[in-house]
């Protein structure tokens, strides 16, 4: 249930700031944040040389100043926007056409959470009972993390890359030396796995999102059963 009154809360919110805000001036605001983050997570490479190189921040300082700089291109998305909503040929039609779009930019931002749930859902499967990992297995594990933005920088991180190392030797790698991972993926077992099972909204988001070009990449029959 914990899934299904998100989802609805959010698609109801977003309506509710389409009525009232229209739909250039939120999705501007949205597209700019959520672009720039996307962008730093594409080029997490490039962006975290720079901020261990010359600002010498560690990957703490630097997911926070990425969300600082995210903030002020959704900042700025919004004051922009808010001007053009404010035109009188565009305010009329600005609110109407808010409502609904507004709701689909929500079903588009649930279908990316719900992906990221079944990226890691799989990563889940390919490992569960085991006892060690084989370097095919890993680099496996590694290219579904790495399909999905959200769960890619789990495939870079440096215990990610020592549990490569370890499983090339005999004896395999194990999924506790990868300690961020393991706990992500304990925590979606425990918690979300259950919830997304059970989930009467999830099919219909994946539904939705999986026939939006450029955004549909699972559908439906992706989610866990029980």
């Amino acid at each position: 249930m914990i899934i299904d009154i998100l989802v609805a809360l959010m698609v109801l919110g977003a309506a509710f700031v389409g009525f009232q805000k229209g739909f250039i001036q939120p999705l501007l605001a949205e597209i700019l944040f959520v672009g720039s983050l996307l962008f730093l997570l594409n080029n997490r490479d490039a962006y975290m040389t720079f901020m261990s190189g010359v600002l010498h921040a560690n990957a703490f300082v630097a997911v926070f100043v990425a969300l600082i700089v995210a903030g002020v291109f959704g900042y700025a998305g919004l004051r922009f926007g808010g001007i053009v909503h404010r035109m009188p040929s565009v305010r009329g039609w600005d609110g109407f056409f808010g409502v609904f779009v507004q709701a689909l930019a929500a079903v588009v931002l649930a279908y990316g959470a719900l992906s990221a749930m079944v990226v890691m859902d799989r990563a889940a499967t390919a490992t569960v009972n085991r006892t060690s990992l084989t370097l095919a297995q890993v680099r496996s594990l590694h290219k579904d993390l790495d399909s999905n933005s959200l769960t890619a920088p789990l495939g870079d991180s440096q215990e990610f890359k020592s549990l490569l190392s370890q499983a090339a030797k005999p004896g395999g790698g194990h999924l506790s030396d990868a300690g961020q991972l393991d706990q992500v993926q304990t925590f979606y077992t425990d918690i979300f796995r259950p919830q997304l099972q059970s989930s009467r909204l999830a099919p219909w988001v994946m539904r939705v999102g999986d026939h939006i070009p450029g955004v549909g990449h699972f559908g439906p029959a992706d989610l866990p059963t029980r």
